[in-house]
């Protein structure tokens, strides 16, 4: 999945969504990317479930003694697909989005792991109005990917779920009403109708407003 970056920017735009993307301001300075280890060993993943943060590389490493052949099969359809490895041999993938991904051995099926990516959120309360600052990946998607990022929402006292697919990366919510928002967000393939599994539900309180 080949992704640009595209700047942040903090300025607020009506739009009827609800939501409008985050765009223009300076980008953060580069960091090392975050890794961690996955071991394949007889027949199981070793840890079976991780959560590690958007841009973490994770790689399988086959260990299984005596040798034997394993792969690693996302679930959602085509996000990514090791070869078979056999003791000695490893495969990669880094995670820039958010969502939940599971994963199993396409030649053994008790073999299951999965991924968690956490989707990130602030409240930014300078300016105007407050806001919501979603992070739902590390870089925009160009408009030939077939994925969107897509964000769910629910506002205080309303139960129900608002949608938004995007190529951005990031996006604002405003914060209209005192309360506790909820939100969670997932990877959608837009061209053969496939979704990761959603993050776990994020929470975050706004404030009233203060009194004249």
């Amino acid at each position: 999945m080949r992704k640009t970056v595209m700047p942040l920017a903090l300025a607020l735009v009506v739009s009827v969504a609800g939501v409008v993307p985050a765009s223009a301001a300076t980008p953060a300075a580069a960091t090392a990317t975050p890794r961690v280890e996955i071991a394949i060993r007889s027949m199981r993943y070793d840890p079976v479930g991780l959560t590690v943060a958007q841009g973490t590389r994770v790689r399988w490493s086959n260990v299984t003694s005596p040798s034997r052949a394993h792969d690693v099969v996302s679930s959602f359809p085509l996000y990514f697909k090791s070869p078979l490895m056999v003791t000695g041999q490893s495969f990669r993938f880094t995670f820039s989005a958010a969502g939940t991904f599971t994963y199993v051995c396409s030649i053994h099926d008790v073999m299951i792991g999965s991924i968690e990516v956490p989707l990130q959120a602030k409240l930014i309360t300078s300016g105007d109005a407050p806001y919501f600052l979603l992070t739902m990946g590390t870089a925009v998607l160009p408009w030939t990917s077939p994925y969107r990022y897509v964000l769910n929402w629910q506002v205080p006292g309303d139960p129900t779920w608002h949608v938004r697919a995007t190529h951005d990366n990031t996006l604002m919510v405003p914060a209209t009403a005192p309360g506790t928002y909820r939100f969670r967000a997932r990877v959608k393939d837009k061209a053969a109708g496939t979704k990761s599994a959603n993050t776990q539900e994020l929470t975050l309180d706004a404030p009233a407003p203060p009194t004249p």
